[in-house]
């Protein structure tokens, strides 16, 4: 198929197009106009009395040298030059006096004079010439002026010359770039627009002009066909300006011209919302040209998606739609391919190309839509074989087949229909009949669904609404006199029914989520309680913190299993210890059937079971007793605590109303507790003191008292580990002697 391309804009008349990045650089600010150095604020009075000095002795040279810098105040320029020269030849050699003859030559438009003075100044004083002068700024008024004029090169040297003399005066870097940029410098202007940039961060168009030099660099590669050059110039214009729609446009079209049409497809997407119209113009244009490229390659679906890019910026061209239909066409997209050549005909009516196209692509249009119709009724989808048959009709509206098709599913889809109602009806009824006014709401809006115009199902809703509002206000106010109680659970439950009939009620799920929160800070410390004495197998006490929950929460899920897993641990230790009692009654060991028949009793203090056994072998106990409070006591005396609270504690497991037993195991439990103490404070203000073996010793001896004693441990093993790490160095100095004999 031929296309004739659309013409591309010749890049450097694009340039002029795109004048954004090309005017005038515009950083220029106002000359600055510096004052004499040597004049004081003056008046027209001043300059008069001068003036008066003069007409009595018109020799006197101050007096005319002061007259020149006044008028020079008053910005007189040419009167003043003519009295300052005349002064000149005797004070040639005067700074001043150069100074402010180069400020008049520069006001009366006579600026390479006015260069040659101000280089005077700085031969003369250099040691002033920037402070006292301020010479850059003189420099930097005379390269305004030479710009002004035209005298771009005159101006590059009088802002080197600011720069020479101050390197820290930005403005001269920012002018400077610009004529050098005018003058295709870009190296140099890229050179001092870069420092002006650095040295004004607040000025947020230095970056757009740089990424104008780089674009014009670029864009002279391009006209080279230096491709790769052109791509890295145009990407550092977009990085220094992201903005830069010209330097995207570019991109897009070095894409183009090297045939990355998808990469070109990529860059031109990122400007198709321009707001200029010569830019949307260019960008449209540019996608038809990939589009047509990619025609000729047969990449239908690149071409597809270039001529809809096209078609976004400009909706009205009867061309983009007929290329677009005949990509459509090409990629077996009948349908799509239909409406393009509708549209580039409504556009067009004359179009003689997308007339012919459309009677080709309607009957294969007609064909698609029938055997999409065919192979959805054989998956019974219905729905989408009448929506099949319709767009069949639509292109041919007396086709039979697709008439007839139609028909029958809007019959059988009826008769579905019906039934459905039928059913949902009967539902509808049944649950409001039981209460469940949302499961009957969503049966009546079946109906609806198929049926707006259902009288019935539409009163039924009415009245839905009004139950459910009903229903909803009284869950909300038992939630709240629940949630005023303190009763946390019910309140949940309560707000939770309200929300079946309003799951969109904000401020109720609020309510609720409140409700949970402080029902969680309710029961977490039963358990926390529960699962402390479970991991101690205090089961009874672990059953009853569980218990606790529940009492609170009657269906709280971790609170079941767990008093289920606490009471059948409990049954099992007792069993067990039970068990173990009888074993070792029969083998004669009293003493041991007793501690196993006190474990069970702990567990179960009621048991008559382990009462009676544990009663049938007490009168052969007596001794064993006996022993134990004589041991008991011996160890209390010899300062033994620890082995005191055992036996004592062994004395009431066999019998828990040994008052000796009780009240030495208060006692010896006292004064274990005092020797810990004082063992460990010992201890711990060893550690702090550095003396680490005295540490170690003392809590040792608190380890002996109490070998459980978890403090205890930790700190012995911190104190050998620093006195270790104390003994090391002398270990070693003592190793290193000895291998030297």
């Amino acid at each position: 198929m031929q296309n004739s391309k659309r013409k591309i804009h010749n890049s450097k008349l694009w340039c002029l197009s795109f004048a954004l990045y090309a005017l005038h650089f515009a950083l220029c600010i106002a000359c600055l106009q510096a004052s004499p150095a040597s004049a004081e604020e003056g008046s027209e009075g001043i300059t008069q009395g001068y003036r008066k000095a003069l007409e009595i002795n018109p020799n006197d040279m101050d007096a005319r040298y002061l007259l020149g810098v006044s008028l020079l105040r008053e910005r007189s320029y040419k009167e003043a030059l003519s009295h300052l020269l005349k002064v000149y030849p005797s004070r040639s050699g005067d700074a001043d006096m150069n100074y402010n003859i180069g400020l008049a030559y520069g006001g009366a438009g006579e600026p390479q004079k006015a260069f040659q003075h101000y280089m005077k100044v700085e031969e003369i004083n250099a040691a002033e010439a920037r402070d006292k002068y301020r010479l850059d700024l003189a420099f930097y008024n005379l390269g305004v002026s030479y710009q002004k004029e035209g005298n771009l090169d005159e101006a590059v040297k009088a802002y080197q010359e600011a720069i020479r003399i101050n390197p820290e005066q930005p403005n001269a870097y920012c002018t400077k770039g610009d004529i050098l940029y005018q003058k295709k410098d870009y190296d140099g202007a890229l050179e001092s627009l870069t420092i002006c940039r650095e040295k004004n961060p607040e000025r947020k168009n230095v970056n757009r002009y740089i990424s104008a030099i780089y674009q014009s660099r670029g864009i002279d590669h391009l006209n080279r066909k230096s491709y790769a050059e052109a791509g890295i110039e145009l990407e550092k214009a977009v990085t220094s300006d992201p903005t830069n729609e010209t330097a995207r446009y570019y991109i897009g079209y070095m894409e183009y011209l090297t045939g990355n049409y998808t990469k070109a497809l990529e860059a031109l997407d990122k400007i198709k919302k321009s707001e200029k119209e010569e830019m949307k113009k260019a960008i449209s244009n540019m996608f038809y040209n990939i589009g047509a490229a990619m025609q000729k390659k047969e990449d239908w679906q690149g071409a597809i998606t270039a001529f809809n890019r096209a078609i976004e910026i400009n909706k009205a061209d009867p061309e983009l739609h007929f290329f677009l239909g005949y990509s459509y066409m090409k990629a077996k997209n009948s349908g799509l391919a239909l409406e393009a050549y509708k549209e580039a005909l409504r556009l067009n009516p004359k179009h003689q190309g997308a007339a012919l196209n459309l009677v080709v692509v309607s009957e294969a249009a007609l064909m698609a839509h029938l055997d999409a119709a065919a192979k959805l009724l054989k998956k019974n989808s219905f729905k989408d074989a009448l929506k099949e048959f319709n767009l069949a009709l639509s292109i041919d509206p007396n086709n039979q087949k697709a008439r007839e098709g139609a028909r029958k599913i809007e019959e059988d889809m009826a008769e579905r229909a019906r039934k459905e109602i039928a059913a949902n009806l009967l539902k509808g009824a049944k649950f409001m009949a039981e209460g469940k006014y949302m499961e009957a709401k969503k049966s009546f809006e079946a109906i609806i669904a198929l049926y707006p115009e259902h009288l019935h199902a539409q009163e039924e809703l009415k009245k839905i609404a009004e139950l459910a509002y009903k229903a909803k206000g009284k869950h909300m106010a038992a939630g709240e006199i629940a949630f005023s109680a303190g009763k946390f659970y019910k309140a949940s439950v309560e707000y939770r029914k309200a929300l079946g009939y309003d799951p969109d009620d904000k401020e109720l799920s609020e309510r609720l989520d409140e409700s949970l929160k402080r029902l969680s800070d309710q029961v977490s410390p039963f358990l926390k309680e529960a699962q402390g004495h479970e991991d101690s197998r205090r089961f009874t006490e672990a059953i009853i913190a569980y218990e606790k929950v529940i009492d609170v929460q009657s269906d709280h899920k971790g609170a079941l299993e767990g008093k289920a897993r606490a009471s059948g641990a409990l049954e099992k230790t007792f069993n067990e210890a039970l068990s173990e009692g009888r074993k070792y009654a029969k083998a004669g060991d009293l003493q041991k059937a007793a501690e196993s028949y006190g474990v069970a009793l702990e567990l179960k203090p009621a048991n008559d079971v382990a009462l009676s056994e544990l009663k049938a072998i007490s009168g052969r106990l007596q001794k064993v007793l006996s022993d134990r409070l004589a041991d008991a006591a011996s160890a209390l005396k010899a300062g033994r605590y620890g082995e005191a609270v055992s036996n004592y504690k062994a004395v009431l497991i066999i019998d828990r109303e040994n008052r000796e037993a009780a009240a030495g195991l208060q006692n010896a439990t006292r004064l274990r507790n005092e020797a810990i103490e004082k063992r460990m404070a010992a201890g711990i203000k060893a550690y702090k003191d550095d003396i680490y073996s005295q540490a170690a010793a003392a809590f040792s001896e608190a380890l002996q008292i109490d070998p459980g004693n978890t403090e205890a441990q930790k700190l012995l093993r911190d104190t050998r580990a620093r006195m270790e790490e104390s003994i090391a160095p002398w270990l070693k100095t003592g190793i290193d002697a000895y291998k030297k004999g």
